[in-house]
């Protein structure tokens, strides 16, 4: 948690901001007191799609159905107003630590975590589902660890972002994506039933089932890929695959998780001890954070409460929003005098009465100054008010959009990156092909080898004989009209004709082939070689009239 910044309101609605949670896509997060002392979370929409008529529709459409949750397994909506100059909305704070923080500083859930985690998340997406929301963005971030059990929060609100001028990207987390939702086709509560089987392969090693990469590699892995549940435990890796099919109509619903999983036992050890010691010292800190801020002073009332000359202040520890404080303290003093009661027993907040107060309290209305002036249309209060408000609209508005250019500068960096790295693969690539190549590349000296065997008639004669008393037999067969008759190794005639033979069979054979290898790889002077063989074969052979 944060503090505050010089530009940020004191209150959203009823509700003080004590500090900041953080900012996203949609809005910034506020940490805040409710007037009966309850920790919320605030979010308050930026000012650019506070200007976007579409997108209040479907934010109002949104927290409607969202304040129809129950609250078991999410952080519920409790207050909103849709109808503000800059919109917001209220949940429940849940003094939890984030899965994915909860993994990096401790390490992968043991089994029974898992377990109590997957039949949260189930229980929780079929609660949002009942009333026709999607989460559409449940990652690690999104999941909270709290002492009585898991929690989900930012259900349903991410949909209301869609199609607005700024967002011109798909809503999601790379690596927790559902196929359809990546390729931009239509999203059903499946989507978040392949999100949870991907939330529990992080719980198991602290890396979703698709690894991590730049946004298109994660888009192809998960289009693409098989999901990595090597690390699941072998009694959940059936389920958590079932969640991961690419094929939404074959996944589970939430319903059959649960009865998959059964009764879940949980209790304050469904975590481990070092986590839940961690949860425990974050419940302490809001607590903390909440007792300071009721007594910080005057921040906290409800109207500013000015202490006049003369006036008691006020005592320390009181809480200036709750009416037990005023009661706990020294006796000698009493909070709020009775109508009509003198000045010498009129307190802090004291009533003005039919007798003018002691000490020179200043009734409603006279000279000196009006305590609650801040409350009337068109006062200096209320003017001053509305300036600081419209200076710190406009610097939210400037970091917005240095922000943005920033992102925009970040992602131009991040593509050029990405085009340098493309033509470093590509080149290399090249090389690799080129120094395959040469490998198979037959040399001068293989050629250089064959030039015995070319002319040295030590196979050719064999393979000639071999080869006439072949074509003997099969023209003798049936399928041969006439049959052709050779006329031995032991005559002059057959012995010549068989030598011919092989020479034409062997020398064609092995010039051909090493023609196609010296092709293959541009080798130009092989190419040459191997068509001079086959070019001084063939004439010798025409010459002794081979081919007559």
């Amino acid at each position: 948690m944060g503090p505050l910044e010089n530009a940020d309101p004191e209150r959203i609605g009823r509700y003080r901001l004590i500090g900041r949670l953080g900012a996203g896509g949609m809005g910034q997060v506020f940490f805040g007191r409710s007037p009966g002392g309850r920790a919320v979370a605030i979010k308050r929409i930026h000012p650019h799609m506070a200007t976007d008529t579409s997108f209040r529709e479907r934010f109002t459409r949104e927290v409607a159905a969202a304040r129809q949750v129950s609250g078991a397994f999410t952080a519920p909506v409790i207050d909103a107003d849709t109808d503000a100059e800059m919109p917001w909305l209220v949940t429940s704070y849940v003094p939890s630590l984030p899965l994915d923080e909860a993994v990096r500083r401790c390490g992968p859930l043991p089994e029974h975590t898992q377990r109590v985690l997957a039949a949260g998340l189930a229980e929780a997406l079929s609660e949002i589902h009942r009333v026709g929301l999607i989460h559409r963005d449940l990652k690690p971030g999104n999941v909270l660890l709290a002492e009585d059990g898991p929690r989900v929060i930012d259900f349903g609100i991410a949909r209301a972002t869609e199609g607005t001028a700024a967002t011109q990207s798909i809503v999601g987390t790379p690596g927790f994506m559902s196929p359809e939702q990546v390729q931009g086709e239509r999203m059903t509560p499946s989507s978040d039933v392949f999100a949870l089987g991907a939330v529990l392969v992080y719980a198991t090693r602290g890396v979703g089932p698709f690894g991590e990469g730049a946004m298109h590699t994660m888009v192809m892995r998960v289009i693409q890929h098989e999901p990595d549940i090597s690390t699941v435990p072998p009694a959940l890796q059936r389920l958590v695959a079932a969640c991961l099919t690419k094929d939404p109509t074959r996944r589970p619903g939430p319903g059959s998780i649960l009865d998959a999983l059964g009764d879940v036992p949980i209790g304050q050890s469904w975590l481990p001890p070092e986590l839940m010691r961690q949860v425990q010292e974050q419940v302490t800190k809001v607590n903390s954070a909440l007792s300071g801020a009721a007594t910080s002073g005057t921040a906290g009332a409800a109207v500013g409460s000015t202490v006049s000359d003369g006036q008691a202040p006020q005592r320390a520890g009181a809480d200036p929003t709750s009416v037990l404080g005023a009661q706990s303290g020294h006796g000698d003093q009493q909070p709020t005098a009775r109508y009509g009661q003198d000045g010498a027993q009129s307190g802090s907040t004291a009533v003005y009465g039919r007798h003018e107060p002691s000490g020179g309290q200043t009734p409603p209305g006279r000279s000196g100054g009006d305590a609650y002036g801040d409350l009337y249309r068109g006062s200096p209060e209320d003017e001053a008010r509305r300036q600081r408000e419209q200076r710190r609209r406009e610097h939210e508005e400037q970091r917005y959009f240095e922000q943005k250019r920033e992102e925009q500068r970040r992602r131009q960096e991040a593509e050029r990156a990405h085009q340098e790295r493309v033509r470093a693969e590509q080149r290399a690539a090249k090389h690799a092909q080129a120094r395959a190549r040469k490998a198979e590349q037959p040399g001068l000296w293989s050629f250089l080898k064959l030039i015995p065997l070319l002319v040295l008639p030590l196979i050719q004669f064999p393979l000639g004989v071999a080869a006439c008393y072949a074509w003997q037999w099969f023209t003798s067969t049936q399928m041969w009209d006439t049959p052709w008759h050779y006329d031995g190794v032991l005559s002059e005639s057959g012995s010549l004709h068989a030598l011919y033979l092989g020479y034409f069979l062997l020398n064609n054979l092995v010039s051909l082939e090493y023609l196609v290898r010296s092709a293959r790889t541009s080798f130009v002077t092989g190419v040459v070689l191997a068509l001079i063989v086959i070019a001084g074969t063939n004439g010798a052979l025409f010459a002794f009239g081979f081919f007559d």
